[in-house]
């Protein structure tokens, strides 16, 4: 091998040498140091930092929900007949007793008719059969009428008694047919889509109905928790803080304000989930029957909670930790989150009210490193999910710990 070639081979095995140990660096600093912390890059920075607080936090359980209405009625005619009327339009909302449909009443006031001509009919041979046999009973004491004869004439009285009672039942049934003829709205609500138009002719119980009243005033949500949240509910169940509230797909607030009416009493074994109900008064018909929402099962309100925002958490190897400010210096602090709420942490340890932690992370922040804090406000949180914009669930075993 010639004498000048080795110190180009030397050079060439050096160079490499220092790009593996730069590239090693590199990695070693973003995978972090000791603990899993980023190691020193800087000596100081500008920092955005807030003060602990400590705040009263709902506890929320989510969950898929759908609008059902707490009352339906497919209205159907009981008599068939042209249909002569129609009071209301299409999507109106009706009270319950109003008036909606009028069947051509003329061939049942006929009957009507029939039927009470038929009963005056017999009313007035009952009449006369009965004076017939309160002269028979007399003149049979004289011996002028056979004891036979007076027994046929106190019978024939019993049937034209017998005969008025069916008279009268034929004109009641009739009275009620006649009744039939106008349809009235069996429940407040509603109305859907109209099945006929004046002019057709209907059927009794007819299996297409005449209109679909839906009561949405109060209303029900449906929805279902995973088993695993049932403790949590039952621990919370009678809370005075407890509240549904109900969110549009795409996150707006929808109504607010539901009481917990219905727990299921089995769990169902596909999906693993128990199914619950909200009512609602609903008054200003803000959910519909059918939609789908998100539901937010407020159980209750946990004060004197340590929170810190979402952006100041930092994971690493061994656990979450954050940066705190003391004397002016960073230092590294290893926290424990027990759950979220809205875009804040709740804290189980690790910190307390006053210290001042970094909220916004430069890329180069390190324990100890000298920087300037510019200090700012704390956000108070609502104690109700209803000005929330997002809010995570709390699982099972955060709310025990």
């Amino acid at each position: 091998m010639p004498a000048g070639r080795l110190p180009v081979r030397w050079i060439v095995v050096a160079a490499v040498v220092v790009v593996i140990g730069l590239a090693a660096w590199r990695l070693a600093g973003r995978l972090g140091g000791q603990g899993g912390h980023p190691p020193r890059t800087r000596d100081t920075m500008d920092v955005d930092a807030v003060r602990v607080s400590r705040q009263s936090v709902p506890l929320v359980l989510h969950a898929a929900g759908s609008v059902q209405t707490f009352h339906s009625v497919a209205v159907r005619p009981q008599v068939g007949g042209v249909l002569d009327k129609v009071l209301f339009n299409e999507g109106d909302e009706v009270k319950a007793g109003q008036l909606l449909f009028v069947i051509d009443p003329k061939p049942y006031e006929v009957q009507v008719a029939q039927a009470r001509g038929q009963l005056e009919e017999d009313k007035a041979k009952l009449a006369s059969d009965r004076a017939n046999a309160e002269r028979s009973a007399r003149l049979v004491k004289q011996g002028y009428v056979s004891g036979q004869d007076n027994q046929n004439a106190q019978a024939l009285v019993g049937q034209d008694q017998g005969k008025l009672a069916a008279d009268q039942a034929a004109l009641d049934q009739a009275q009620l047919q006649l009744g039939y003829t106008k349809i009235r709205a069996p429940i407040s609500g509603k109305t859907g889509a109209l099945a006929y138009k004046t002019g057709n002719l209907l059927q009794a119980n007819d299996t297409t109905p005449l209109v679909t009243i839906n009561q949405i005033s109060p209303i029900h949500v449906q929805f279902d928790i995973p088993q695993s949240q049932i403790d949590t509910l039952q621990r919370y169940r009678n809370d005075p803080a407890l509240n549904v509230f109900v969110r549009s797909p795409g996150g707006a607030l929808v109504a607010t304000n539901g009481k917990l009416v219905f727990i299921d009493n089995s769990i169902n074994q596909g999906s693993g989930t128990l199914t619950l109900k909200a009512e609602f008064t609903n008054s200003r018909h803000q959910l519909w029957p059918g939609e789908l929402v998100h539901v937010e099962l407020q159980l209750t309100v946990q004060p004197d909670l340590v929170v810190i925002p979402n952006t100041a958490v930092q994971p690493g190897q061994q656990g979450d930790y954050v940066y705190v400010i003391d004397n002016g210096k960073v230092a590294v602090r290893d926290i424990k989150v027990l759950r979220q709420y809205e875009n804040y942490a709740v804290i189980g340890q690790g910190l307390d009210s006053g210290d001042k932690v970094v909220v916004h992370i430069p890329r180069d922040l390190h324990e100890g490193l000298a920087v300037r804090t510019n200090l700012m406000p704390n956000v108070t949180l609502t104690a109700s999910a209803a000005s929330a914009s997002t809010v995570t669930a709390a699982s099972a075993s955060s709310a025990r710990g």
